[in-house]
């Protein structure tokens, strides 16, 4: 930040004239160093809740126009000898960056105009689709059926009422991500939906119940599958 300072100091004088690029002397840089000091000291120092902080400190500003501290050190005789340490606030270029980044997002980022894709893919009544959410992954996202569409006055199709496992619910069109395969429902009958399992039936260790539970060939225990009733 100072070198950057500094650089722009060293053109400010010669913007009109030939640019010279030539090497910043220390003389630059201590002046852009106590330009920046004077900035952030004004930034945080200039009103009276900052100043209460600076309370039982002895602080005066110098002929430069920055705040210094004063010491016991100081107050001798010998006091030319030292130079006085200036007052800066804590994590300051921390909040710098922190402030910078609000208002990167609000500023500017909350002003650019969203780019509008035509998306290829058509909901229609009766899709299998994932409903999108920010807190959730997407593996644990819910599948709706779509049940009705509903266009805004200029045709476009903005809201969907869906059926989900939790009930009926309206969700926006961008949020709704339709299936891969995209099945002829009204062909579906409830019978295709239970596919042929082949299961070895064991007795139970149990001696005291007759049950069987179907489990596979390797022996493990078979879960009924969770269906969707959609």
């Amino acid at each position: 930040m100072i070198r950057v300072m500094a650089w722009v100091l060293h053109f400010q004088p010669k913007a009109k004239d030939l640019r010279k690029y030539a090497e910043l002397t220390n003389e630059e840089l201590l002046n852009a160093q106590k330009i920046i000091f004077r900035v952030v000291q004004k930034e945080c120092y200039s009103n009276e809740e900052t100043r209460k902080n600076l309370r039982g400190l002895q602080v005066f500003e110098n002929e430069e126009g920055i705040l210094r501290l004063k010491s016991r050190l100081i107050n001798e005789e010998e006091s030319k000898y030292f130079i006085s340490p200036i007052i800066l606030p804590s994590k300051h270029l921390a909040k710098v960056r922190e402030n910078l980044k609000q208002r990167f997002k609000r500023e500017y980022l909350g002003f650019l105009r969203s780019s509008v894709t035509k998306r290829e893919d058509k909901i229609n009544v009766g899709d299998i689709v994932l409903i999108g959410t920010d807190d959730k992954k997407r593996l644990h996202w819910l599948l709706g059926r779509v049940l009705e569409l509903f266009p805004g006055k200029d045709g476009i199709i903005r809201l969907v009422k869906l059926r989900t496992e939790k009930g009926n619910v309206l969700r926006p069109i961008q949020r709704l991500y339709p299936l891969e395969l995209k099945p002829n429902y009204e062909q579906v009958v409830s019978e295709n939906r239970k596919g042929p399992e082949v299961v070895t039936e064991y007795p139970e260790l149990n001696t005291d119940s007759n049950k069987t539970v179907p489990v596979t060939s390797s022996g493990r225990e078979i879960k009924p599958v969770k269906r969707l009733d959609l």
